[in-house]
């Protein structure tokens, strides 16, 4: 009797047993990665949020000063004459402020520049995201080979320690060298054991992108070397002119800025009409008239071998740095022309003024100061360079920690 109960029960249970088993983890490209991190980060979700509270702020920067209604009753409940209402005296006020200069506007236009510098806070917060994940991802990839690589080495080290155990049974080999291999096994396994850690930080930390503890994935697929296929013209087109509302749009939220203005106007007054007087990120009009072929004769003109700094990182030696640079950028030829050459980019000496710009309704105010540096080729340049890092360097200097903070 309990033999049959013990098989029916075992009957019972082992579909359930099926029923419970783990399926593999699906895997993961990177389109899956950012489309995940679109979706669940907070930054990109705070932007949105915000809009709802700077439209109202808006519409409310639109209203005029509100009427005050005021009621004053004097004499009244008192005794003698002003005993009861009889002698009572009210006086009904209607006040409000007379906006004069423009202010109502200003109003208007610093709430629209707020409203409107979402959108290029979020592409900015968006790109950012999206340079970690690719980062992120790439770690996945490159911890996921390292640790494909460590196993393959330990396959190696095993089959060298029975080869060399057979050569010390034969006698055609020392014990030390069985040692060596068994030493060599060892350290192949400390390796694949560091790889697997490597791979389950990278998995963790690329998954908490999304806010997931644990990795819902396994394998990372798709090959990170390999280059995307080119996009239809049409569509490279669109997106260059994206590229240039946001970057027109970013100029005009800077230009709103004390601190941006500050800067613009600055070179400007000490450089004039040179190059150095020329803001590098270009002005909202610059931006709106630049031609494909003024890229094009600029990349012509300046993107050259003779032109350009190769800066090499990391624990790489001279000799292969340069067998690096030779087998990425051997063949880039130097054209027949010579580099163009940009004469006198500072322009002439100017005599010091003192510009004062008005932005209405900016929050605070931006004081810039500056005098014209010797060239870099002068024995003043880094003495200057040092105290100016000294003395100024942000919010590290002593200007700011000194000066401005007390």
């Amino acid at each position: 009797m309990w033999m049959r109960l013990a098989a029916l029960a075992a009957i019972a249970f082992v579909p359930c047993v099926y029923a419970q088993g783990t399926t593999p983890a699906a895997p993961l490209t990177l389109d899956d990665a950012i489309a995940r991190v679109a979706q669940y980060h907070p930054d990109l979700r705070l932007a949105q949020a915000q809009r709802p509270v700077w439209e109202a702020r808006r519409d409310a920067a639109g209203l005029s000063p509100p009427l005050t209604v005021g009621v004053e009753l004097e004499n009244a409940l008192g005794s003698g004459d002003t005993r009861g209402f009889d002698a009572a005296e009210v006086t009904v006020t209607l006040a409000g402020v007379l906006e004069r200069g423009g202010k109502l506007d200003a109003r208007r236009a610093v709430a629209q520049a707020n409203l409107d510098s979402l959108a290029p806070q979020r592409e900015t917060a968006r790109l950012d995201l999206m340079a970690e994940v690719a980062r992120r991802y790439l770690a996945v990839t490159d911890a996921r080979q390292q640790l494909r690589i460590a196993e393959t080495d330990i396959e190696q080290r095993r089959r060298a320690v029975a080869a060399a155990r057979l050569r010390l049974q034969a006698g055609a080999s020392p014990e030390s060298v069985l040692l060596t291999a068994q030493a060599m096994l060892a350290q192949a396994e400390l390796d694949r054991d560091r790889a697997r850690q490597m791979d389950q930080s990278a998995r963790a930390s690329l998954s908490a992108l999304w806010r997931q503890r644990e990795p819902g994935f396994d394998v990372v697929t798709g090959d990170p070397m390999q280059l995307p296929a080119l996009q239809d013209f049409a569509v490279l087109a669109e997106e260059l002119q994206r590229t240039r509302t946001r970057a027109i749009n970013g100029q005009r939220v800077a230009m709103r800025q004390p601190g941006p203005l500050a800067a613009a106007v600055l070179d400007r007054v000490a450089y004039g009409d040179a190059a150095y007087g020329i803001p590098g990120d270009g002005t909202v009009e610059s931006l709106a008239g630049i031609t494909r072929d003024q890229i094009v004769a600029y990349h012509t003109a300046f993107w050259r071998p003779d032109n350009a700094t190769l800066i090499v990182t990391g624990a790489m030696g001279a000799e292969d740095g340069f067998a690096f640079a030779e087998q990425a950028l051997g063949g880039w030829v130097r054209p027949a022309a010579s580099l163009p050459v940009i004469a006198d980019r500072a322009g002439p000496v100017r005599p010091p003024r003192v510009v004062v710009v008005d932005l209405p309704g900016a929050g605070q105010a931006a004081v810039t100061a500056a005098v014209r540096a010797p060239l870099r080729s002068s024995d003043d340049w880094y003495p200057l360079a040092v105290a100016n890092a000294v003395m100024g360097s942000g919010q590290s200097g002593y200007l700011f920690q000194e000066v401005r903070a007390r």
